[in-house]
Formats: structure tokens, C-alpha cells, sequence
């Protein structure tokens, strides 16, 4: 491809020279020459398709990522026994007491607000794709390269409190479907 741009190039240099009698080829190769970067750039994204995709779930209150579930439980092997062949899984962040709480009030609501208090994990099963799961809220699916999607799975695994043992700690029944925090 490279080759092709550059032999491109020069013939564009020698038309340009001769340009009185050439325009329509010199207009229709810098058509050409636009067409090819714009399949150059569908082509890199298509590839990416193939690559580690991630969706980021806006519910209002809280946004989640959902991850495929078999490699996040390769990093945390108690997601698998919890949550079983669920594909993905999706894990929010809260203030402790206001995202387990049963019943909002204005004080749980400003001391999760203004003063800093330990934060749980929820994580959630997700038996589909995430924008077929959530139809009721906003989702957006981005694919990460493996250095980035390992980053990430590291990211979420050292958020979770773990017992002396390195086990994880369960804490309440999540809020909505299949779902546990921790």
C-alpha cells in the first residue's frame, strides 16, 4: 500500500507540472487518493471489531463497564462460581452505604456526596450483549487493544476487598437481575 502512495505521489508531481491538459486525471487521482485513506481508516476500525470489546453503561445514578465474564474470571475465580457462564459482566463503583441502601434519604444522599466514605463493587451477570441488556439505558461499545483490556480487567480485580486468604468479600444482594456486591 505504502508503494502504491508513493508511486501515486510522483505520478501526481509530474501531472501537476503538465497541468493545463491534465486536470480531470489529477482531480480523479486525489479522488482516488482520498477514497483509499478512507478505506485504510474503515479497515483499521473493522479490525478492531475483532479486539477485546468493552460497553460503557450510563444508567444516570451510575455508569458500569461490561466485560466478557470468561476474562475477568480468569483474574477472580469466585465471579465464575458466583455468576457460573454468564458472557459478560458488568461492574459499577458507589459510596457503600447510599448504593446498598434500601431507602435514599438527603443525609446518606450528601455524606456519599461530600465526605469521602468506602466505596463497594457491584457486579451484575449479563446473559447478553450489553446494548440488548440495557435497553433503558445508554450504552456504548469501544474495543481496547490487549494491553489496554488487560490494564482494565486489572483495574477492576484490585478494586475488590479481599480477606487475609486473597478471597474476595461478598457483602449484600446487588440491586437489579443477577447481581452481588462487594
Amino acid at each position: 500500500m505504502k508503494q502504491f502512495l508513493r508511486l501515486l505521489s510522483k505520478l501526481l508531481l509530474i501531472l501537476l507540472k503538465n497541468m493545463k491538459n491534465n486536470f480531470p486525471l489529477i482531480a480523479l487521482l486525489i479522488t482516488a487518493n482520498l477514497v483509499i485513506g478512507e478505506i485504510k481508516c474503515l479497515s483499521a476500525e473493522l479490525n478492531k471489531s475483532a479486539e477485546n470489546e468493552v460497553y460503557l453503561v450510563n444508567h444516570g445514578w451510575h455508569t458500569g463497564f461490561v466485560v466478557p465474564a470468561s476474562e475477568i474470571q480468569h483474574v477472580i475465580p469466585e465471579l465464575k462460581m458466583r455468576f457460573g457462564n454468564a458472557p459478560y459482566i458488568e461492574f459499577g463503583w458507589g459510596d457503600n452505604e447510599f448504593y446498598q441502601t434500601k431507602e435514599i434519604t438527603s443525609g446518606i444522599t450528601l455524606k456519599a456526596i461530600f465526605l469521602p466514605t468506602d466505596s463497594v463493587v457491584h457486579a451484575v451477570a449479563v446473559t447478553r450483549k450489553a446494548d440488548k441488556y440495557f435497553k433503558h439505558s445508554e450504552v456504548e461499545k469501544f474495543c481496547l487493544g490487549d494491553y489496554e483490556f488487560k490494564s482494565l480487567v486489572e483495574f477492576i480485580s484490585s478494586s475488590f476487598y479481599r480477606d487475609k486468604s486473597g478471597n474476595i468479600l461478598k457483602l449484600n444482594h446487588g440491586i437489579y437481575g443477577d447481581s452481588q456486591f462487594y
